[in-house]
């Protein structure tokens, strides 16, 4: 099974509107939070969770921080886009937060502090480059997979499992997109498989800058591909001495593209050619496109570009500069 479903993120209220009083969907995300992290009872609920905030075009950003704000959740998209101060004050220490290598912000959505997510009462956890479903009892053997893997007595390809111990499955996955998740003067580095792109625009004393990102990746439970356009602003933020970070900022954002992949099934059918072609243009967190996506053990499918065979085109705007549009285009 595949779905291919589009995007386009929208907002009409701010996130201090929203946080006024909780909707019927906050209190629905009240019964999936456990514990600080989110728990569906079987995959059809987790696919119901994600569809439901493409196909209504919700802005996962504002989304993650009513969750913080109302359950107490803190994804890792609500973290990523935290500076340390705000960070401390939810008790959270970034040397503590995992690293997610995806430039998709509904898988980091998902996801919480630890990397971790519960479906049907199993926990799917993403350190490094393995994911892990474990149980309760089989927890105690990712330590021990761990030591013989970096002692080389164990061996894993790329993109296959293997059960280790009582109940403990793991898969390496090779999804290395660069997740900013710095502060200080320091600068975003350049994706591999994922594509992203930072653009300044010129001549700007409020020190914007475009992000434009290509993504796809398989993380076994879950696996996607699209693209994204956002702005970032260069802020300063006291934390025991001053500090500066880029914090993703409502901008009009717009996002064109028109490209061909090709879906790999995990369950023995032939491979699929895909084309997506459209245009998504907002006044948003992220002008965002998710062409394709799956979830399941194995997820059916998983997505990768075709080289050569399209292109996305990324636009920002910020009134305060001049010039006040920064475009850039990426090729498949």
């Amino acid at each position: 099974m595949y779905l291919l479903l589009f995007v386009s993120f929208t907002i009409s209220c701010t996130v201090d509107d929203k946080l006024s009083e909780p909707t019927a969907t906050d209190l629905d995300l009240q019964q999936n939070v456990s514990s600080n992290i989110l728990e569906f009872v079987s995959f059809q609920e987790l696919e119901d969770f994600i569809a439901d905030r493409i196909i209504n075009e919700r802005d996962l950003l504002d989304e993650s921080r009513i969750m913080a704000s109302n359950t107490g959740y803190h994804s890792l998209l609500y973290i990523y886009n935290s500076n340390l101060a705000e960070l401390d004050s939810v008790g959270i220490s970034y040397e503590d937060v995992a690293i997610v290598n995806s430039y998709d912000d509904m898988l980091h959505l998902l996801l919480n502090q630890d990397g971790e997510v519960r479906i049907e009462a199993k926990t799917y956890r993403i350190d490094g480059e393995f994911v892990f479903q474990y149980t309760d009892n089989s927890e105690r053997f990712i330590n021990e997979f761990l030591n013989e893997y970096r002692a080389g007595s164990i061996r894993l390809e790329v993109n296959e499992s293997v059960e280790y111990g009582d109940g403990l499955l793991v898969f390496r996955h090779e999804n290395d997109e660069v997740i900013e998740f710095i502060f200080d003067d320091e600068e975003e580095g350049e994706g591999f498989r994922g594509v992203t792109a930072n653009n300044n625009f010129s001549n700007c004393s409020t020190s914007h800058r475009m992000v434009s990102r290509q993504f796809n990746g398989n993380y076994l439970f879950y696996s996607s591909i699209g693209a994204s356009t956002k702005v970032q602003k260069r802020k300063r933020f006291w934390f025991f001495g001053y500090h500066y970070y880029w914090s993703t900022v409502k901008k009009y954002n717009r996002l064109k593209y028109n490209v061909e992949y090709t879906g790999f099934s995990q369950l023995g059918y032939p491979p699929t050619i895909f084309n997506a072609n459209g245009h998504s243009y907002c006044y948003c967190n992220s002008a965002g496109k998710t062409y394709n996506w799956a979830v399941g053990i194995p997820a059916p499918y998983y997505f990768s570009p075709n080289s050569g065979s399209g292109e996305t085109i990324h636009w920002a705007h910020e009134f305060s500069c001049n010039p006040d549009t920064v475009h850039r285009t990426i090729n498949y």
